[in-house]
């Protein structure tokens, strides 16, 4: 009985990962400013959720950052404070982690993959996105591996924000 509940939840877990993957992809041909970003915090909320439930803590930081910005873009709130605030959440989440989890392989590589991400939104270009989004397929697939479904959903989110920020690169 207990195993049919953990794969019950388990499955929960993955179809809001699912839905949150859905949601924030939908958001990204999305011309309209205030629904593009409103997708964005919708999807990022449930993706949060999942791989907080799974205890998959570095993704629920990596989303909690996303959120906020999406947030503080939909307000209008300036680059400079927009970059201050990712700045601090990205030194947290570092904090955090340090604090939860042992540094490992797995975990630098998301951490540089956070940092280059960060990096990518405050210098605005996409070839350091596109750098961002490589390293970060590596840590969802590396954390897939390690028993996280929730990964897989990732890995898959990644690639596509890689293929997006591969496509929007003005090769000039």
């Amino acid at each position: 009985m207990n195993e049919h509940i953990s794969k019950m939840k388990s499955n929960i877990i993955l179809a809001v990962g699912i839905s949150g993957l859905a949601a924030f992809t939908a958001g990204l041909p999305v011309d309209h400013f205030v629904i593009k970003n409103a997708l964005f915090i919708i999807g990022g909320t449930l993706l949060a959720i999942s791989s907080y439930w799974e205890k998959e803590y570095f993704f629920s930081c990596i989303e909690g950052i996303a959120m906020t910005e999406a947030i503080l873009a939909l307000f209008g709130v300036s680059m400079l404070i927009s970059s201050i605030v990712l700045v601090v959440m990205v030194a947290a989440t570092i904090m955090i982690m340090s604090r939860i989890r042992k540094f490992d392989f797995k975990l630098c590589l998301g951490i540089a993959g956070l940092v280059l991400l960060s990096l990518g939104i405050i210098v605005g270009t996409n070839v350091i996105m596109v750098a961002a989004g490589v390293v970060l397929c590596l840590y969802s697939y590396l954390s897939a591996r390690s028993g996280y479904n929730v990964g897989w959903v990732f890995l898959a989110l990644n690639l596509i924000f890689t293929g997006v920020a591969l496509f929007s690169i003005h090769w000039t």
